[in-house]
């Protein structure tokens, strides 16, 4: 960590405190520009990087990911929330027509079910406690921040799991927000059923390494994907200032060109947009 970016951490350690309950916090996206507003209960954490924490001391994450993430939902699309968490990105895909929503920790799921009832998604929402995978099943590592818990080649909790063709074929899903904290490979790799003609996929390249972000390209296009948009978010340490830095420290591109080495420089964490060729 060099001396700028330890200095600029120290703001962020100092406001940030710790969620000691489980409560319900104001999420208020008025503040990076987006008219959304909702209550959301959240873990009681120390992590001071979990979701739990994010929304709890900010009321928002990842900002700029959340505005391209509002404009690529439609009101005619059945989304599969791959990693949904407590339901965040559930939520904010509630215009949506229907919202499959798969979670392997289950420790999430009644907090799940707390924030779909309270937002009046129960209608619109169907949870799966498994993985999503071409193995029957996968190991977990488990972390307090529930939301970077990812699988593992070797654990004592193993989770069930169920191909990506499953959701495809059962329900027509044809959107897919995928956030598995690097097993994203593993799963565009596997092959993405015809059905799905569009993702949101949050990209771990520091957990992946340059040869498989260069794979996961390749096998998207070989797909028939194109990258519509690719985000670098701003820096959770900079949260306290995104009144002043949100505009100037993250970015979107349209239609990147060579994305896969554009998603190496930077950030180690990308969000990218791709659709099938009609």
């Amino acid at each position: 960590m060099s001396l700028k970016e330890w200095i600029t951490w120290k703001p962020f350690e100092w406001y940030v405190k710790p969620v000691k309950e489980v409560q319900w916090v104001k999420v208020d996206l008025s503040k990076v520009g987006m008219n959304k507003r909702f209550d959301f209960k959240v873990f009681p954490n120390k992590e001071k990087t979990s979701l739990s924490s994010q929304l709890y001391n900010f009321g928002f994450r990842e900002p700029m990911n959340l505005r391209v993430f509002n404009k690529f939902i439609e009101e005619d699309d059945i989304v599969l929330d791959i990693g949904a968490n407590i339901g965040f990105f559930t939520i904010m895909a509630s215009k949506a027509k229907q919202i499959i929503a798969v979670e392997p920790i289950e420790e999430c799921f009644p907090l799940f079910l707390d924030n779909i009832d309270k937002n009046q998604l129960y209608h619109k929402v169907i949870y799966y406690n498994c993985a999503v995978s071409n193995e029957e099943f996968v190991c977990m590592d488990k972390t307090e921040a529930v939301n970077l818990s990812k699988v593992v080649k070797d654990s004592e909790y193993k989770v069930k799991a169920k191909p990506l063709s499953y959701f495809a074929d059962k329900y027509k899903t044809n959107m897919v927000k995928l956030d598995a904290e690097g097993y994203e490979y593993e799963i565009i790799i596997g092959g993405i059923p015809k059905e799905i003609d569009k993702m949101a996929i949050e990209l771990h390249t520091g957990l992946l390494g340059e040869k498989k972000v260069r794979e996961i390209f390749e096998s998207l296009k070989d797909q028939d994907f194109y990258v519509k948009y690719m985000v670098e978010d701003l820096p959770l340490r900079l949260y306290p200032m995104h009144k002043l830095l949100l505009d100037k420290m993250a970015w979107v591109k349209l239609f990147p060109q060579n994305p896969s080495a554009l998603a190496m420089t930077g950030r180690q964490l990308k969000h990218i947009y791709v659709a099938r060729h009609v």
